[in-house]
C-alpha cells in the first residue's frame, strides 16, 4: 500500500510538472503570437499614417493651386441684387479706386464667403490669370482709409499658422531684420551687396605704362627693320667699262 501511495504521489507530481510545462509552452506561444500580431498591426498602422500624410500633402497642394488665383475683398457692402451687380461693384473698385485695369473676361468667379448674417461677408474673387492677381495686389495700398482691404486666399490651417507666427515676426523686425511672412513661413530678406569696379587712383601711372608699352613695341619694330637691312644683299650698281 505504501508503495502504491508513493507511486501515485510521484505520478501526480509528474503530471503537475508536465501540466506546468504545457501551460508555459502555451503561454509562450500565445505571447509570441500576440507580439507578432501586435508588431504586424503596428507596422500596418504606421503605413496607414504615412499614406494619410501623403494624401493630406496632395490635398493641401491641390487646395493651394485652387486658391492660387484667388483674392479676398473685405468691407464691400452687400448691395448687389444678382451676380452681374457683384461684377460691376468689383470692377468699379479695382478699375477706379485701385487704378488697375480689369475686364469681365478677367473674372472667372465672384462670390460671398460664408452664410448670410448681420455682418458684411467678404468677397472671393477668382481671376483667370495669376499675373492679373499680382497686378491687383501691387495696388492694394490704394484702398487704405476706404474701409475696404484685400488679401490673398489662404486655407484655414495656413491662416492659423500665420497667426501663430506673428509674434516671432514682430520680434525679428524689432531686431532690425527685414522679415516677412511668405505663405506659412517667415522669410528673412537679405540685400545683395553691389559690387562696383574700383576706379584707378593713379591714371598717370596707367598712361605712363601704356606709353612705355608703345615705346617698347616701336623699339622692337626698329630693331627688326635694322636687322632686315643688315641681312639683305648689298646693292650692286652697273660698272663703267672702258
Amino acid at each position: 500500500m505504501e508503495m502504491l501511495k508513493t507511486l501515485r504521489t510521484q505520478i501526480n507530481e509528474d503530471n503537475k510538472e508536465t501540466l506546468q510545462i504545457v501551460e508555459e509552452n502555451i503561454t509562450e506561444k500565445i505571447n509570441k503570437n500576440v507580439d507578432e500580431k501586435f508588431c504586424k498591426m503596428e507596422l500596418e498602422i504606421n503605413n496607414i499614417r504615412i499614406i494619410q500624410d501623403e494624401q493630406q500633402k496632395r490635398l493641401d497642394n491641390f487646395d493651394k493651386i485652387l486658391r492660387q488665383r484667388n483674392l479676398i475683398l473685405f468691407g464691400i457692402a452687400e448691395e448687389e441684387r444678382n451676380y452681374s451687380d457683384l461684377e460691376d461693384i468689383v470692377l468699379q473698385i479695382i478699375n477706379i479706386k485701385m487704378q488697375t485695369e480689369l475686364d469681365r473676361k478677367d473674372i472667372e468667379f465672384i462670390g460671398r464667403v460664408g452664410k448670410k448674417n448681420s455682418k458684411t461677408r467678404p468677397l472671393r474673387l477668382t481671376l483667370t490669370t495669376l499675373g492679373k492677381k499680382i497686378s491687383i495686389l501691387q495696388q492694394k495700398k490704394t484702398l487704405d482709409g476706404s474701409g475696404s482691404y484685400i488679401k490673398e486666399d489662404y486655407p484655414p490651417q495656413v491662416l492659423e499658422t500665420r497667426k501663430a507666427l506673428l509674434p516671432q515676426l514682430m520680434e525679428k523686425r524689432q531686431k532690425g531684420l527685414n522679415a516677412t511672412l511668405k505663405y506659412d513661413k517667415i522669410i528673412i530678406v537679405t540685400e545683395k551687396p553691389c559690387h562696383k569696379k574700383g576706379l584707378s587712383n593713379s591714371p598717370l601711372k596707367e598712361t605712363g605704362h601704356v606709353q612705355h608699352n608703345l615705346i617698347t613695341k616701336v623699339s622692337k619694330m626698329s630693331d627688326m627693320t635694322f636687322k632686315n637691312i643688315i641681312s639683305s644683299k648689298p646693292f650692286q650698281g652697273t660698272s663703267n667699262q672702258r
